[in-house]
């Protein structure tokens, strides 16, 4: 994975493929079923998050790599209360 494109296509993969297991979770009447596809993809869904730390670390500057991840987290918090509120 030396190319940062093949990392974001990667995380763009996953993401498509987990979508699949969210509609059949919503669209079945099953309580096993559903309960099982949610078992796949709320772990699924927080896969993308090592990988952009990853790629974040090695596009940014060595001496800014710290701030580059704590803006992208506090970013990401910030959004996550709005989300909520």
């Amino acid at each position: 994975m030396a190319d940062p494109r093949r990392v974001v296509w990667l995380l763009g993969g996953v993401v498509a493929l987990t979508t699949i297991p969210s509609i059949i979770a919503y669209w079945t009447h099953s309580l096993l079923v559903a309960k099982i596809m949610f078992w796949i993809f709320i772990p699924a869904i927080y896969f993308y998050i090592g990988p952009c730390f990853g790629l974040l670390n090695n596009l940014s500057p060595c001496h800014m790599r710290s701030m580059f991840i704590a803006v992208s987290l506090l970013v990401a918090n910030v959004f996550n209360l709005i989300g909520r509120a």
